[in-house]
């Protein structure tokens, strides 16, 4: 009787600090696919880069420190995480600029839109 009241307990923690951890990353992602639906265009350029050691389906969270810039010439800073999706890593460095879409009731809330992403690419194919 007491090895079963010990392990109930123990799942209940294990439970608990789960959900402690994961339900923010689940909000981020739903308030993430709302902005990109409803959204406004901008571009950002990533000014900072940095790890948060949260990996999710075996692709990293990182924190982007982006110049987010509207099409009226607006300009501002924000701190954003995000999943980096593993095809993007060799493209995602400090000086590119990357499509967003900023939400309408709080500028500040901003997610890149990977979809629109087009990589820089060299105009003329390198000689042998």
């Amino acid at each position: 009787m007491f090895g079963l009241i010990i392990s109930v307990t123990v799942t209940v923690i294990v439970l608990l600090v789960m959900g402690f951890i994961f339900l923010p990353v689940v909000k981020n992602m739903q308030a993430g696919k709302r902005i990109l639906q409803t959204g406004v265009p901008a571009q950002a350029m990533i000014e900072q880069l940095g790890e948060t050691g949260i990996t999710v389906n075996n692709q990293p969270m990182v924190e982007f420190g982006l110049r987010v810039r509207h099409a009226d010439g607006r300009e501002y800073g924000v701190t954003h995480r995000q999943i980096l999706p593993r095809l993007m890593m060799g493209m995602v460095t400090i000086g590119v600029v990357v499509p967003v879409k900023v939400d309408v009731a709080q500028p500040e809330k901003v997610v890149i839109d990977w979809s629109a992403v087009r990589p820089a690419h060299s105009p003329v194919w390198p000689k042998d």
